[in-house]
């Protein structure tokens, strides 16, 4: 009776092993059923799982992005390493932790990756995948930086560009490299404002609303793409804002334009678009459908406003000292505010500014393989 027992174990075992699969292996029409009843964060965490599970996320994320806008996000000082997500539309909080970037700052995020800093570091500088927890490592750059945006995230090409924090330098580096490259401002009497990527090119915005190609690897750095003077646009485009000096001109990468956004408190706010071919700004009145989100440390547009609640042809602002996203319209009129949770959601007060967090940005994560 024993052996028969042992034998019927073996014969169980056996058939298991012949119907066991890999998780890569569910069939398509299975992930698909399972993609529908995701909401969007465990929809992003469901694409960084393998290969095949991303292909279907990325294949149905059109549907999930187009009904959902950005996330408020923000570091705790308090709480080492957790990482807060707040959807100021429906109230909804998210929380991620990251025990070994406990030590770290959050200078920024962006094309999907947290950038984290760390001054004792040699490697000081981390970027860091919310969902696969890729890190890619770089030397400590040579000064603060305010906000950063990365060029590539193919392993061969990874790169990235920082605007120093008294923005009078951008800042380059690849990990491979020693130290970074240093671009000072054109002018000493200009300041870098922004940075930003459209279509594959690094776009920097400078005093007077200037606007210069970046190609850190030329004999020729700067490149200028729009140099005109912009009628009524201040000289400097940096305002005070409860005793700190920040940008009032913002360059901002939608899919097919590329803006300039002049947003002073109680005034109407201006948005300007780059005519490529004339090398010059353009102001435009109407935003249709569109919205606008600005933070201190990256902006961005989300269409089909309608479809998640938000309010078309208006501009989305974060007032850090308020705990308050405030809306105000092309014409200048308020349309609303939301409090956001601040130091009450993140335990204590954030390490970093709150900034957005674009969620198609996210699935620019990396291939991830079947055997991760």
């Amino acid at each position: 009776m024993y052996f028969g027992m042992m034998l019927r174990q073996n014969s169980d075992r056996d058939i298991n092993e012949v119907n066991w699969r890999p998780w890569s292996e569910l069939p398509s029409d299975l992930l698909d059923v399972i993609l529908r009843q995701l909401r969007m964060m465990d929809h992003l965490s469901f694409s960084g799982v393998c290969g095949s599970w991303r292909a279907s996320a990325l294949a149905s994320k059109k549907d999930k992005i187009a009904v959902q806008p950005p996330f408020l996000v923000s570091l705790s000082a308090q709480v080492k390493g957790r990482l807060f997500f707040y959807d100021i539309f429906e109230g909804r909080k998210f929380k991620t932790d990251f025990p070994n970037l406990a030590d770290k700052f959050c200078c920024g995020f962006c094309c999907g990756y947290l950038m984290m800093e760390d001054r004792n570091a040699q490697n000081g500088l981390w970027l860091v995948n919310p969902f696969t927890r890729q890190e890619i490592q770089f030397p400590a750059p040579p000064e603060r930086i305010h906000h950063a945006v990365i060029t590539s995230l193919a392993p061969s090409d990874t790169s990235i560009v920082a605007l120093s924090a008294d923005y009078e330098n951008l800042l380059f580096c690849r990990p491979d490299y020693v130290n970074w490259i240093v671009l000072p401002v054109p002018s000493k009497s200009w300041v870098y404002l922004d940075l930003t990527i459209f279509k594959k090119k690094i776009y920097a915005l400078t005093s007077q609303g200037k606007v210069w190609e970046v190609n850190p690897n030329s004999n020729f750095p700067l490149t200028p793409v729009a140099v005109k003077r912009v009628p009524y646009l201040d000289y400097m485009g940096l305002g005070r804002r409860f005793g700190f000096l920040r940008p009032t001109l913002h360059l901002v990468a939608s899919e097919e334009e590329l803006l300039m956004v002049n947003l002073i408190p109680h005034e109407k706010p201006q948005v300007f678009k780059l005519d490529f071919k004339m090398k010059q700004w353009i102001k435009i009145e109407c935003l249709g459908d569109k919205v606008i989100f600005l933070s201190d440390v990256n902006c961005g547009v989300v269409g089909n406003s309608d479809r998640w609640g938000g309010c078309s042809n208006s501009i989305y602002s974060i007032n850090l000292f308020a705990n308050l996203c405030i809306a105000v319209s092309m014409d200048g009129h308020w349309v609303g505010s939301c409090r956001f949770p601040g130091r009450y959601f993140v335990g204590g007060l954030p390490s970093s500014s709150p900034y957005w967090f674009f969620l198609s940005e996210c699935y620019n994560i990396d291939a991830v393989f079947d055997s991760q």
